[in-house]
């Protein structure tokens, strides 16, 4: 069974000539399944998908209007960061992260809070989910608008308000 597990992804948004660029940190629920149904699994990042897209279009109404806007996914993460805002149940709010980006996994990332660098270093290195990431190519500090699902409307996304398709199904 796999348990449902919130899911962080790093987005920098920009406006018409890659103006007023800003760097967002959405955190939706991927619901949880069952491995005995394996369409379950496809279903649950299928939401997860969705909500995000629901997010994102959210946010670029939000700040950036009807203007013309590019997106990019620098990637997602789905590990537990140091951060007790991360996890509230409302975000819309700046905070700093720290990204780092692994050296074996370049198509990853690990994001955290904390104080500096140093910090940063010595979670990942006690995170025992964490620490087969290190060593890290390099780590850089971003201001992010941080925004969960819970700031926006996503009742648009099928199921978005699930929390495990296997309990569900067997209602």
């Amino acid at each position: 069974m796999a348990v449902p597990i919130d899911v962080f992804g790093l987005f920098k948004i920009s406006g018409p000539g890659k103006t007023n660029e800003k760097m967002f940190l959405l955190r939706v629920k991927r619901p949880g399944y069952s491995y005995a149904r394996p369409y379950q699994e496809d279903e649950a990042f299928y939401i997860e998908k969705m909500k995000m897209e629901a997010l994102l279009l959210a946010c670029s109404a939000k700040f950036y209007g009807d203007d013309e806007i590019a997106v990019e996914h620098i990637s997602s993460f789905e590990y537990k960061p140091k951060g007790e805002i991360l996890f509230r149940a409302n975000g819309m709010t700046d905070i700093d992260i720290w990204v780092g980006q692994p050296s074996e996994f370049p198509d990853s990332i690990v994001i955290s809070m904390a104080d500096s660098e140093s910090d940063f270093l010595k979670f990942v290195e006690a995170d025992e989910d964490l620490n087969f990431f290190l060593p890290l190519s390099k780590t850089e500090k971003h201001s992010v608008t941080f925004i969960t699902e819970n700031d926006f409307d996503l009742s648009s996304v099928p199921k978005y308000n699930l929390t495990d398709l296997d309990k569900t199904e067997n209602q």
